[in-house]
């Protein structure tokens, strides 16, 4: 008897943890495309820095400059595809990239951190010259 008396409170405990982890993935899903499109936006900001440093290496280094654009488009695809696709799309995506194409992986990355770097930088430096001494 004690056993019948368990199996409708296990279904009932089953049955909750069900709507709480619908709940728990559903928020996780809104985050998540929150975050998505946070970072198209800063990927977005990236981008104008990059261009403006291609525009400033023109003249000294225009293969460079060449090279620098290029990896800006490429910034720019990837940010619309942010956009367009869903989260999981998109980390299997970059997954399979970093498996198939390691360096260049890595070397997105690199370009990335050197971006954003001098992005944020950049960024202080404008913070700190519009603030009263």
């Amino acid at each position: 008897m004690a056993g019948q008396d368990a199996s409708p409170a296990s279904e009932a405990a089953v049955a909750e943890a069900g709507k709480t982890a619908g709940v728990v993935g559903r928020m996780a899903r809104r985050m998540a495309e929150e975050q998505k499109k946070a970072g198209a936006e800063r990927l977005d900001d990236v981008v104008r820095v990059i261009n403006r440093v291609a525009g400033e290496l023109d003249r000294e280094m225009p293969a460079t400059a060449s090279y620098v654009r290029e990896a800006a488009s490429g910034m720019e695809r990837f940010s619309s595809a942010i956009r367009e696709r869903s989260v999981g799309d998109l980390l299997d995506g970059l997954g399979g990239f970093a498996r198939r194409q390691p360096m260049a992986f890595f070397g997105a990355s690199v370009l990335a951190g050197l971006a954003l770097s001098r992005f944020l930088k950049s960024s202080a430096q404008e913070g700190e010259a519009g603030r009263p001494s």
